[in-house]
């Protein structure tokens, strides 16, 4: 899957961006994925905020999607490691 990249140019103290619940797939060996949120502070230019989602947190999203998932999930591990 594609890297997701968003930019927003407001200055809202508050803000959300929808994912595929793909995005949140494990891979072959049932790893949750590595997401990493990147906020520019508007601000204070040049400054960037950096926030990993906790891989437990990346789990239980995909866990918890799993119900609604369509066909071709099947063929992936259907359960990630709750680490």
């Amino acid at each position: 899957m594609e890297d997701s990249w968003v930019s927003l140019r407001d200055v809202a103290d508050l803000g959300f961006y929808v994912y595929s619940p793909e995005v949140f797939a494990p891979d072959a060996s049932g790893e949750p994925p590595r997401i990493r949120l990147e906020i520019d502070d508007l601000k204070k230019l040049g400054r960037v905020g950096k926030a990993d989602i906790p891989s437990s947190v990346v789990a239980r999203i995909w866990n918890d999607f799993l119900p609604y998932a369509c066909e071709p999930l099947t063929q992936r591990s259907l359960l990630a490691r709750l680490s």
